[in-house]
């Protein structure tokens, strides 16, 4: 989480690759960014 915050904190573009397994459950990365007050959208 601290290097995916500091790729979303800088005005440069980044492309982060997960795995599908980490972005679900409650210790998923999409969990993680919702308790830290970041909203998430589907395009």
């Amino acid at each position: 989480m601290p290097k995916i915050e500091a790729m979303l904190k800088s005005k440069e573009v980044e492309f982060v690759l997960v795995g599908a397994l980490h972005l679900v459950g409650e210790q998923g990365l999409l969990a993680q960014l919702k308790s830290r007050g970041y909203t998430l959208e589907q395009n």
